[in-house]
């Protein structure tokens, strides 16, 4: 069989309503050069054209910032700030799991779907959903929406 990174390509959209795809800013408010992006690409299942909107990966982006410039020093004194994708999906975790700590005290049901669904819905639009998806998760949005 195919590896498993590679089996995403193999799933149509409404599979995956539980996926988030985190695209690193910049300290410029841009998507990060390196990051994630949902331009021209899409998920898509073998022998299916034209691929169907709803599997744009633009419908699964969410942004985060990609960059900080100060770290606490590690004991080897390596205290230099660090940039990159790595560094804006902890934001989206971290946002998960206030979620799920707010859902669990509320006595409310929590899935992926439901999570994802949240994020994307109350992210705030930065520009063209073709560059940034559904625009920066807004953790005081996302929470206030869990009643």
């Amino acid at each position: 069989g195919l590896p498993i990174a590679n089996q995403v390509y193999y799933k149509s959209a409404a599979t995956l309503s539980h996926l988030l795809i985190v695209a690193g800013l910049g300290a410029d408010g841009k998507v990060w050069p390196s990051s994630n992006t949902p331009q021209g690409r899409c998920l898509y299942q073998p022998n299916v054209r034209p691929i169907p909107p709803e599997n744009y990966l633009r419908n699964f982006v969410v942004c985060a910032p990609a960059v900080n410039d100060s770290q606490p020093g590690s004991p080897d004194g390596y205290n230099r700030g660090w940039a990159g994708t790595s560094f804006a999906s902890p934001h989206v975790q971290g946002l998960v799991a206030l979620m799920a700590e707010k859902a669990a005290r509320l006595g409310l049901a929590f899935s992926p779907t439901w999570v994802a669904r949240t994020i994307k819905e109350t992210c705030r639009p930065l520009g063209p959903p073709e560059i940034y998806g559904h625009g920066v998760i807004d953790a005081d949005a996302a929470l206030a929406a869990i009643k």
